[in-house]
């Protein structure tokens, strides 16, 4: 999801005082796994979808599902909902999966793969980082001119 990822999902457990839960029991994890499930129902269908996993979950969960309404679905009221901080059109994955469309980030987090591997280690100096940057700059660069003169290009083991 691009407003509801998995690291801020448990980021926001850890905050709540889930993280174990989440870790160790996996009823608890299966439920949380549903939260992010609302992303590939249709928009019209996240709604209801989000009403009845509300009403299916236990109440231990609760404080995370309104946290959830109150960002991306909106709260339910008399006349409807609330308007969310992030509509669901914005994080909403459904016709991107049936249009076979990649998600988003898929790209931004194979880069980001790739630079950690680069760098090797969690906290590098500014230094590091800014040669590490210029190695990758370099490497692109080779395999543009590669991809340029019809060679064909093989990608990174390292990955």
């Amino acid at each position: 999801m691009t407003g509801w990822s998995y690291k801020l999902n448990l980021a926001f457990l850890k905050e709540l005082g889930f993280k174990t839960n989440y870790e160790q029991d996996p009823v608890f994890a299966h439920n949380v796994s549903k939260i992010a499930a609302l992303a590939f129902l249709q928009p019209a269908d996240v709604s209801q979808g989000f009403d009845d996993l509300y009403n299916s979950s236990p109440p231990i969960l609760h404080p995370l599902l309104d946290y959830f309404e109150d960002t991306y679905i909106g709260k339910q009221r008399s006349q409807g909902r609330s308007k969310s901080m992030f509509s669901v059109e914005f994080w909403n994955m459904h016709q991107r999966t049936t249009d076979l469309s990649m998600r988003m980030n898929n790209s931004v987090e194979a880069w980001h793969r790739r630079l950690n591997s680069i760098i090797q280690c969690q906290y590098p100096t500014l230094w590091a980082f800014i040669e590490s940057l210029q190695n990758e700059e370099h490497f692109i660069y080779r395999q543009l001119i590669k991809l340029n003169s019809g060679q064909k290009v093989e990608p990174s083991k390292s990955i």
